[in-house]
Order: C-alpha cells, then structure tokens, then sequence
C-alpha cells in the first residue's frame, strides 16, 4: 500500500470518528472534509532572507497559497461521505520567519469541494520547524493536520530555478505538500 493510500485511509478513518463525535448527541448539521494536497505559497513579500543574509534571516511578511487536492472525502453529520475526490485550496495570510523554513504563517483559506460545496474563511496557524509544520484549525472551523514546505529551487541544483532556495538566495516561493481534517 502507498504512502498517499495509507495517508488518505488513515484521514478518512479520523474523518469517521470526527463525525460520530461531532453527530452524536448534536443536531448540527456539521460536515467533515479530509483532503491530501498540494500546491505553491508564492508572492512571499518580502522574500524569506537567504541564510547568507546580511540582516540576519528574521523577516515578517505576506503569503498567497493555491493548490489541489485530488484525495478528499466529504462527510456529514451522520458519517455518510457525501463526496470523494478533489477540491481547490487557496489562501492568504502572513508569516514570520525565524530562519528558512522555520516560523510560523497564519491566514484563512477557502476550501471548494469537487461535489460543489465550500468551507470559506478557516482561519489556520501553522508552527514550522525544519519546513515540517503542524496546522491548526483557529476560526470558522474545528480541525487540523501536517504541512511540509520545501524552497522553490529545491531540488534543483541551488541558484538553477526561481523562487529562492535558502542558501544563497531569498525564497520567493515553496512548494507545500500536506494534509488536513476539518469539521464545519
């Protein structure tokens, strides 16, 4: 069995034990979604300092983020998946960056499900260390999951692509890769 296969079980397992917890003894009309992505948080403003900065690599800034999920489950209240499949992630919010890939990013974000349902304005903060993070549900929802971030020129040889890679140059973008549970 795949990483991926593992992953997606192993969420649509929690999916099923959100649901029960959240249905039962509530009429709420609550819904959970679980979802595996990808994507890009570019227009990093300014970029992440490279580590041979001058400055130091302190900085605060902004972020957008826009990404595809093309493992997500749709649940209600009752546990009853209501849709399998994609869905279209994005996001914006602001970062502070302790050293590359290390520091914290807190925005909201905008969740379209394939089936044509939303989960719109989900506040989230996630805490990085190393590029691995673990993400926080805040607001408009109950939730969680991992995030990895990984420079825009890795795995390129340094300096061969945009978007920065740390060392010698500012990160403008990353690559995101990560997964998510949340209950609206």
């Amino acid at each position: 069995m795949s990483r991926l296969t593992k992953r997606l079980f192993l969420m649509l397992s929690l999916t099923a034990v959100a649901v029960a917890a959240v249905g039962a003894g509530s009429a709420s009309a609550a819904q959970v979604g679980s979802c595996v992505f990808t994507g890009l948080a570019g227009n990093l403003t300014p970029g992440v300092p490279a580590a041979t900065n001058p400055a130091g690599p302190l900085a605060t800034g902004t972020y957008s983020f826009s990404g595809d999920a093309l493992n997500c489950a749709l649940a209600n209240s009752n546990g009853t998946v209501i849709a399998n499949g994609g869905a279209h992630i994005t996001s914006s919010g602001s970062y502070l960056n302790l050293l590359c890939g290390t520091g914290t990013a807190t925005g909201t974000a905008t969740v379209a499900f394939s089936n044509g349902q939303t989960f719109s304005n989900i506040g989230y903060t996630i805490a990085f260390a190393g590029g691995t993070g673990a993400l926080a549900v805040t607001s408009g929802a109950t939730g969680g999951g991992e995030v990895s971030i990984v420079p825009g020129d890795v795995p390129a040889p340094v300096g061969a692509g945009s978007g920065g890679n740390c060392v010698t140059t500012a990160v403008t973008q990353f690559k995101v890769y990560g997964n998510f549970t949340a209950v609206v």
